[in-house]
């Protein structure tokens, strides 16, 4: 079947989106004996080495079409960075998790692969200036971006009572006679930011990168680069299947410390220190 989607996407020339392999299964849910997402235990990984192995096989060689296999990870993304080197191309780990390991996003990005981290948006009730911390962390991070969840379940009274639809990011415009989805302000701020970003990454020829980190961050929230990552913990030694939620939350709070307030001014004081720069530039 992939050889066939290979053949139909080459014909009709859809040769510059990447395709994801993807595997969003998982155990408990009574339909496959492993995990496909978020690994907790090693033997399930054989999986993923096999069916790396067939899609390598359904592939012609040079195939101008782009697929590539992607494995969401949090528990035992460590292990899983090295046993399946060559195999996993397309990363997307668990934003607490990955903050212990902050060697990973430079290693994987050097061997080729790409790096995302996920998380759950600020909820609408949070401070506004909340929302600019994903697009934010993932360039002091250096990872290839990040992924929100829960950004299309906004409740059954989306207007008036969000109920379990707080970190929705996207609403339904029936209401207003609309077909297409309604951005939310959460989300248009987010796009006004990753605007900022791409500017200042723009600006690494002038400052180095490291320099323009560093202060995008003290302007933001008067934290430190050191203040985006926690220290690897002893938990990290142990099997993944003796690891606690309680666990991964004490070793992830000096973040969650750090960078709980940011303030509602922080990001203005960082978009006026882009703006400083582009005029410097010119």
């Amino acid at each position: 079947m992939v050889s066939e989607m290979e053949r139909h996407f080459r014909e009709k020339g859809w040769t510059h989106t990447n395709f994801e392999v993807f595997f969003n299964h998982k155990k408990r849910y009574k339909g496959f004996p492993w995990d496909g997402d978020e690994v907790r235990f090693p033997k399930d990984l054989k999986y993923f080495i096999e069916y790396g192995r067939l899609l390598k096989k359904a592939l012609p060689t040079g195939a101008p079409v782009q697929f590539v296999f992607r494995a969401d990870v949090s528990w035992d993304m460590e292990q899983q960075f090295k046993l399946l080197e060559g195999v996993v191309k397309l990363w997307c780990a668990g934003g607490g998790i990955l903050s212990f390991y902050r060697h990973a996003p430079t290693m994987l990005r050097n061997r080729g692969d790409v790096v995302w981290y996920y998380g759950g948006p600020p909820s609408v009730m949070d401070s506004s200036s909340a929302i600019t911390e994903s697009p934010l962390r993932a360039w002091l991070w250096g990872v290839n971006g990040y992924v929100h969840w829960l950004t299309v379940s906004p409740g059954e009274d989306r207007w008036f009572h969000f109920d379990g639809g707080q970190t929705a990011l996207v609403y339904s415009g029936e209401r207003f006679g609309l077909t297409e989805p309604i951005p939310s302000i959460r989300l248009k701020m987010q796009r006004n930011r990753l605007q900022d970003l791409a500017v200042l990454d723009s600006l690494k020829g002038h400052k180095s990168l490291d320099s323009l980190r560093a202060e995008a961050a003290r302007r933001y929230n008067d934290s430190s680069l050191d203040d985006w990552w926690n220290p690897r913990p002893a938990l990290a030694d142990l099997p993944s299947d003796q690891w606690l939620g309680s666990a991964i939350d004490d070793a992830t709070s000096r973040t969650r410390q750090a960078l709980q307030h940011p303030g509602a001014s922080g990001w203005y004081k960082v978009h006026r220190y882009v703006l400083s720069l582009q005029a410097e530039a010119k």
